[in-house]
């Protein structure tokens, strides 16, 4: 294969692009980030929070409700 860039999708995002992919505010996520009502996050170095989009698709799944 010739040396062609390869486009990445990020399997991992910061919590700003983590709330738009799920359609709330950053602000909902850091006030509910220790409640079971988020979706789970990684923290790096004690201070930078990060979603993985598995998660939030998993957790996108888990809102769907059929009643």
């Amino acid at each position: 294969m010739p040396n062609s860039p390869t486009a990445l999708t990020p399997s991992v995002v910061d919590e700003h692009a983590a709330a738009e992919y799920i359609g709330v505010s950053v602000g909902w996520l850091r006030n509910n980030r220790r409640s079971a009502v988020t979706p789970p996050f990684l923290k790096y170095g004690g201070k930078l929070v990060r979603y993985r989009v598995a998660d939030l698709d998993r957790w996108i799944d888990a809102q769907l409700v059929t009643a």
